[in-house]
């Protein structure tokens, strides 16, 4: 025990030897909206650490002259600046955050507490794979947005002020390691043997519902693209959403939903806040299996959502194993609603089976044409790498 190996000899850990950032500049100088900006690590024999860099973009926020009200930036706004970003190794597509904006604003929310410092942190394989990664070429791909109406919103009721960003630098940030001889020769001598290694992580994948639909009958197709468009929910109390067919490893571990209405591409709502919806049950089916069991038989108006609040702040200790410590109050889980479905534990049957993942919703009120639904699916994830060959895909639990 070491508890009792008083006479143990002292240990240094000296096989990092030096740990400095680089900066990496995208290929062109334009930044305007829509614009894809790519940027690319081309030397294979670095030790880069991903899991620690960082984004650094410089602007300016403009404010046009004309129109009435004053603009203020939303929280989170630099994320909404953006479409989509992907990472990729050898130029396959290892990770992908659609709607960065509101992806890492329903992470914020669910994932920190008051006393963390609210950094962006978007991708879930930099969250979990916390390794070097060696003898690779890598790229971070960033889709401009259309506009800029999601980064800002007016504080004047019927305020009519326009602004938009200007981008002036990109730059991504990555910490190199360099190791000593000991271990330097390890990694060679495993890289010359071709062994395959192996990338775990949690996939945050979002899904949005926004309108084309104004009919009361169900939409019962299995949607299997990545993103689900449908711009708004129908005007009606209870809706179906059929979300994705999943298979084996990519089964859902977390679903969190959340709604907003009227807020995206406004001038005047903040897109980084969420809406109740007045939602009253809200039911996830996998296949024949339900989550919750029970019905949640909500009363937002009238302050009566205690298991949307404790599902909420349960998710903290759940997905990361420590004391839970939820950002938002019982009161102010009102003004931002994020109803967080725990599905970790499944039975046999459904984790080696096709799984048609579905959602079951119900309003009070009914759900209006403008109201937009989102639904980030966190699932598991596994990519194989092999250093040698430069082969990258993705697994199976078949292949495993």
């Amino acid at each position: 025990m070491d508890t009792l190996d008083i006479f143990q000899g002292l240990q240094f850990n000296e096989a990092i030897t030096k740990k400095q950032l680089h900066t990496y500049y995208p290929r062109v100088s334009n930044f305007k909206t829509s614009d894809e900006i790519r940027i690319s690590i081309q030397h294979q024999d670095v030790y880069t650490l991903p899991s620690e860099s960082f984004i650094y973009i410089e602007g300016k926020f403009k404010r046009d002259a004309a129109g009435t009200g004053t603009c203020e930036l939303t929280n989170n706004a630099y994320a909404f600046l953006f479409d989509q970003i992907r990472y990729e190794i050898n130029g396959v597509q290892v990770d992908r955050c659609t709607k960065p904006g509101i992806t890492s604003s329903i992470k914020g929310y669910i994932s920190y507490g008051d006393n963390e410092t609210k950094f962006l942190e978007m991708a879930g394989f930099a969250e979990d794979y916390k390794k070097i990664i060696i003898n690779a070429s890598q790229e971070l791909i960033l889709l401009r947005a259309g506009n800029d109406l999601n980064c800002y919103h007016n504080t004047t009721t019927g305020g009519t002020k326009v602004a938009s960003f200007d981008i002036d630098k990109i730059e991504w940030h990555v910490p190199h390691i360099n190791v000593n001889d000991e271990i330097r020769l390890k990694l060679l001598k495993t890289l010359n043997s071709n062994k395959s290694i192996y990338m775990p992580f949690r996939k945050w994948e979002l899904f949005e519902l926004p309108s084309l639909r104004k009919t009361n009958g169900m939409f019962l197709t299995s949607i299997k693209w990545e993103l689900f468009e449908l711009p708004s929910l129908r005007k009606t109390k209870t809706d179906v959403w059929p979300i994705k067919t999943s298979t084996n490893l990519e089964k859902p571990r977390y679903v969190i939903v959340t709604f907003q209405t009227a807020r995206k591409d406004s001038l005047t709502a903040d897109a980084s806040k969420f809406d109740h919806a007045s939602l009253t049950n809200l039911k996830l089916h996998l296949n024949a299996d339900s989550f919750p069991y029970d019905n949640m038989n909500l009363q937002i108006n009238e302050n009566k959502y205690a298991a949307a609040y404790r599902m909420y702040a349960s998710f903290q200790s759940s997905y990361y194993n420590r004391n839970n410590q939820p950002l938002l109050s019982y009161e102010k889980f009102k003004e931002c609603a994020l109803y967080v479905i725990d599905c970790a534990n499944q039975k046999e049957a459904v984790k080696s089976s096709i799984v048609d993942v579905k959602l079951e919703q119900e309003s009070l009120s009914g759900f209006t044409e403008d109201t937009t639904a989102y639904c980030l699916i966190i699932h598991d994830n596994i990519v194989e790498y092999t250093p040698l060959s430069g082969t990258v895909k993705k697994m199976d639990l078949v292949e495993l």
